[in-house]
């Protein structure tokens, strides 16, 4: 093997493993490192329509840059303009969205791929 010889990291399920594993060690040694604050401001913009702005957020005292915007609004029948989700499907959506994180993550580290998985 070369001094030079680049090791490729382990990746199942797109999940980087060694990650994982340094995260679970660094949080079981001190669990203040697992602390998360997560920041998001709505405005309205009209009708049923708001926008949520997503400004970051915190691990460990560590910020995180991060910058994303979504758009809410209610169905024609709740008083909305139909032109985007509503509060309930975004919410339902996040719930899938964060039991499918958790179990590709979890697969990935038991080094068990998944091919799909949808709820």
């Amino acid at each position: 093997m070369s001094l030079h010889q680049k090791i490729e990291p382990e990746v199942v399920n797109g999940i980087h493993v060694n990650d994982v594993q340094a995260l679970i060690q660094s949080v079981a040694s001190d669990p203040a490192k697992g602390a998360t604050r997560w920041r998001v401001a709505s405005s309205w913009r009209e009708r049923m329509h708001s926008r949520a702005q997503v400004d970051g957020f915190s691990i460990g005292g560590q910020r995180v840059e991060r910058q994303f915007a979504f758009d809410v609004d209610e169905p024609n029948q709740l008083g909305g303009a139909n032109g985007y989700a509503n509060p309930q499907e975004h919410l339902l959506g996040a719930l899938n969205a964060c039991l499918i994180a958790g179990i590709a993550c979890t697969s990935g580290w038991l080094r068990d791929p998944i091919a799909a998985w949808r709820c």
